[in-house]
């Protein structure tokens, strides 16, 4: 099969904007079309059939000098193609290889002398793909690259990301390995300076950057948002002095660090799904803190200082194992929603009348008997959750 286009009044040297897609029938690619219509992708391409690359489509586009975009969604990249045109296509900076939208198909491999051959990429995206060594190391050559996506990817039992220590100007970066593919991730990632976002969800992976003293190098970074199910070290979490967004997902975390106390500049944190019991005095530093997300871990107690974040917004510490509230939680002020279901608490402090902005109360599935004046008379809650408690009638 062969691509063929239909336009209606434009020519292939106007085109900025192109979608490729594998299909089986004209019908598909129809449905495609018109599912599609309203999107940047299609915006001068009218129509596609009988989709399969070849070389005299690859020719024939790379004399299209205001491309900036492809997108190829299940475009097989056969080993006879010579992608070596496209270098000259100087516009030509957000690329995306797709395999995920048309589940029916399988992945298929981005194969080796594709990536390099586009060398003004700024934005590169991989999903759903199996990739190996030789590849990765083409795009640790992508200099200008300022985004890179690889979700949902199989990796090769060789691939490492050494290479990607020279890609300088990169400021996004996510890696989701599939089925524990991707062993180890390297010191390389801790070499990205102007990083601002830094997404890993790596199953059965080493680490390794999160351990060691070149972490502090990241000083730019913003977000941080790791998934790991064998160990993940948080001791040189401190280090990390501009973090604003925190989201850690990791079964051996039972404590967070002291440390953390320096991250002054965090909004968020999420630790959701830990097994973490203590949580330190030094929380109560993260005084610019908004949202705060502790559910689903083993939490006994809390600190008195956690009365001290007093922009927080949202707290949320339901299904742990917390016996009590501190009364210093009636200094947040800011606080709209507070949930503690599922927990074992007996009583809740008066000081939560404090709460002149509290809208939304949790409480229930735990063991408390009485409830406090001060939420029976406060005049800002709009709901109240107590049910599964041994409340005493009065």
């Amino acid at each position: 099969m062969n691509f063929k286009f239909l336009f209606q009044g434009i020519s292939l040297w106007i085109l900025n904007v192109l979608l490729l897609t594998r299909a089986e029938s004209i019908n598909e690619c129809e449905e495609l079309k018109n599912n599609w219509s309203n999107n940047v992708y299609l915006t001068n391409l009218e129509k596609l059939i009988d989709c399969e690359i070849n070389q005299e489509l690859i020719d024939k586009l790379a004399t299209c000098s205001e491309i900036n975009y492809i997108q190829l969604i299940q475009v097989p990249l056969n080993e006879e193609l010579n992608f070596k045109p496209f270098r000259n296509l100087n516009k030509l900076t957000s690329l995306s290889i797709d395999y995920q939208i048309m589940r029916k198909y399988k992945p298929l491999r981005v194969r080796n002398n594709v990536i390099k051959y586009f060398p003004n990429l700024k934005i590169l995206t991989l999903l759903d793909v199996i990739i190996g060594k030789s590849a990765l190391d083409e795009i640790g050559t992508l200099k200008n690259l300022h985004s890179l996506d690889i979700s949902k990817t199989t990796f090769d039992e060789d691939s490492t990301l050494h290479s990607f220590k020279s890609l300088s100007n990169l400021t996004y970066l996510t890696i989701e390995s599939y089925q524990k593919s991707l062993k180890r991730i390297s010191t390389s990632i801790n070499y990205l300076t102007n990083l601002d976002t830094l997404v890993i969800r790596a199953n059965g992976a080493d680490l390794a950057f999160m351990t060691h003293r070149t972490l502090k190098n990241l000083k730019n970074l913003n977000t941080l948002d790791v998934t790991n199910d064998i160990g993940l070290n948080l001791d040189k979490i401190g280090d990390l002095t501009n973090l604003e967004y925190l989201y850690l997902t990791c079964k051996n975390i039972t404590s967070i660090p002291d440390s953390i106390g320096n991250l002054k500049k965090l909004k968020e944190i999420d630790l959701f799904g830990n097994p973490i019991s203590v949580i330190p005095d030094t929380i109560g530093n993260l005084e610019n803190l908004v949202n705060l997300y502790l559910g689903d871990n083993r939490i006994e107690t809390l600190p008195d200082s956690i009365g001290n974040l007093k922009n927080l917004k949202y707290l949320y510490l339901a299904r742990n194992q917390i016996t009590e509230i501190p009364s210093s939680i009636g200094n947040m002020t800011c606080l709209e929603r507070l949930t503690l279901s599922n927990n074992k608490l007996q009583s809740i402090p008066d000081s939560i009348g404090n709460l002149k902005n509290l809208k939304y109360l949790y409480l229930d599935h735990n063991n408390i008997t009485t409830i406090p004046d001060s939420i029976k008379n406060s005049t800002t809650i709009k709901e109240l959750y107590l049910s599964d408690n041994p409340i005493n009638k009065e």
